[in-house]
């Protein structure tokens, strides 16, 4: 008997989680955003910024990035190409910042 249960409940809960995935914007069933850029210095209050040069989601071409937290030397050279994936956040940009985006980079590696 319970297992009759168990087995109705996990049909139940597999077809919500389906149709909930289907239903889900392209934009976030999409994991697989990758970026391309370049480190760029600024005269603003952000020193180090990345300038996105290729991409796999085209409303991020050409915009500024501040990475926000501690900068690896990777980010502390101007002209550096980088491979990353980054989460925007919510976060305003600073006055004075020329950067577009406030954004978390994850896995960066030298391109």
């Amino acid at each position: 008997m319970q297992a009759k249960f168990a087995l109705s409940v996990l049909k139940i809960f597999g077809s919500i989680a389906l149709v909930l995935i289907l239903l889900m914007p392209p934009a976030l069933a999409q994991s697989n955003l990758w970026y391309k850029g370049k480190v760029v210095r600024s005269k603003g209050t952000c020193t180090w910024l990345i300038l996105i040069t290729d991409t796999n989601d085209e409303s991020f071409r050409g915009k500024l990035i501040l990475p926000t937290g501690d900068y690896p030397e990777l980010f502390q050279k101007r002209g550096t190409r980088l491979l990353f994936e980054m989460h925007p956040l919510r976060q305003p940009v600073p006055e004075g910042c020329k950067a577009n985006v406030v954004a978390s980079i994850v896995n960066p590696a030298k391109d």
